[in-house]
C-alpha cells in the first residue's frame, strides 16, 4: 500500500490477517502456529520464534499487527500485537539477540511512531514532492497514508480517522501525526520536515 497507495492493497492486508488470525493463532497460550488448523495433523503444532537467517513468523506477524494497527487506527490489532509480545517476552529477555526482527517490532511497537497524511491527489505535483522528500529521509516507525478524492470511501472503510482531514487552501497538505496526536496542517514541504525532526 505505502509504495503504490492504492486502497485495494490494505484491504488485502487487512483480509489475509482475518484469515491468518483464525487459522493460526493460538487463541490458549498466544503466538501463531506454523501449521493452519485445517491442516494435516501433526504430532504437535510448532509455533516458530527463534529469528535464524530467515525471521520467524511470528516475529513478522508482530511488525504486520503493529504496522496495520498504525496504518488503520484499528485498536484491534494492537491488542493482537501485545498479547503476541507477552507470549515470548521471557524467552526473548533471556536471549535477545536471538530475536532481532522480534525486537524491531517491538521497537515499533513501543517508541513513539509518526502517522502521516498528505491529501492530495497523487499526480498533484505537492503531493509528489512531499512523498518523494518522506521517501529520501530516514524516519524510523512512520507510516504514510495518501487520501485523493478517488479513493476517500474506500479509504475511509479502512482507515478510521481518515474523515477528519481535508485540503487546506484548496492546497495538497500534510499533517504530521505522533502517536496520532496531530500537528496542525501544512501546505509547505519544510514544515511539514520540521515536524518530523521535532
Amino acid at each position: 500500500y505505502e509504495t503504490t497507495f492504492k486502497p485495494e492493497y490494505l484491504s488485502e492486508a487487512v483480509e489475509l490477517e482475518k484469515i491468518y488470525d483464525k487459522k493460526f493463532r493460538d487463541k490458549k497460550s498466544g503466538g501463531y502456529f506454523l501449521t493452519a488448523d485445517d491442516a494435516e495433523d501433526l504430532l504437535y503444532r510448532p509455533k516458530e520464534i527463534y529469528d535464524g537467517a530467515i525471521p520467524s513468523s511470528n516475529s513478522i506477524t508482530y511488525y504486520d499487527l503493529v504496522l496495520l494497527s498504525k496504518l488503520t487506527g484499528n485498536p484491534e490489532y494492537e491488542e493482537k500485537a501485545v498479547e503476541l509480545n507477552k507470549a515470548f517476552a521471557a524467552k526473548v529477555e533471556k536471549y535477545p539477540t536471538g530475536y532481532a526482527a522480534f525486537l524491531t517490532a517491538f521497537d515499533f511497537d513501543l517508541c513513539p511512531s509518526y502517522e502521516i497524511v498528505i491529501y492530495g491527489e497523487r499526480e498533484n505535483p505537492l503531493a509528489k514532492q512531499m512523498l518523494n522528500v518522506l521517501n529520501s529521509v530516514y524516519v524510523p516507525r512512520k507510516v504514510v497514508i495518501l487520501i485523493g478524492s478517488e479513493n476517500k470511501n474506500e479509504l475511509g472503510k479502512l482507515v478510521s480517522f481518515v474523515s477528519d482531514y481535508g485540503m487546506v487552501n484548496n492546497q495538497t497538505t500534510a499533517y504530521v501525526c505522533k502517536n496520532f496526536i496531530c500537528n496542525l496542517p501544512t501546505n509547505k514541504v519544510e514544515e511539514m520536515l520540521e515536524m518530523l525532526k521535532n
